[in-house]
């Protein structure tokens, strides 16, 4: 889990810890004001010598079909909306409904050059 504070922008990440699985990856930054400018989720996977990520869902504030709503309350941010599942260029992509709740213990700051 990684929490960010850089330039009023909120970035928050985190990682499945279950080896078993097939690693999923969740990412998102939240502007000033708490709207969400972002949100990724991917599936990792091994092929040989190359790790590659096949995303699940990706959400941008300037997508025109997708649409997402961030609450915080004290340092949990819990995210909700609709993105695309898959093929994120088509605009008939199906969308996935979301609910992704992430609390940060702590928001680190970049320390000044």
């Amino acid at each position: 889990m990684s929490c960010a504070l850089e330039g009023g922008s909120k970035s928050i990440s985190a990682e499945s810890a279950d080896a078993e699985e097939k690693p999923i990856y969740f990412m998102m930054i939240l502007d000033r004001k708490d709207h969400v400018d972002t949100i990724t989720t991917s599936r990792g996977h091994d092929q040989g010598n190359v790790y590659r990520f096949e995303y699940m869902l990706r959400f941008t504030e300037a997508s025109r079909t997708a649409h997402a709503e961030a609450t915080v309350e004290g340092s949990t941010y819990t995210v909700t909306g609709e993105a695309p599942a898959s093929d994120t260029t088509a605009d008939s992509a199906p969308l996935k409904a979301f609910d992704m709740t992430v609390t940060c213990s702590r928001m680190a700051t970049p320390s000044p050059l």
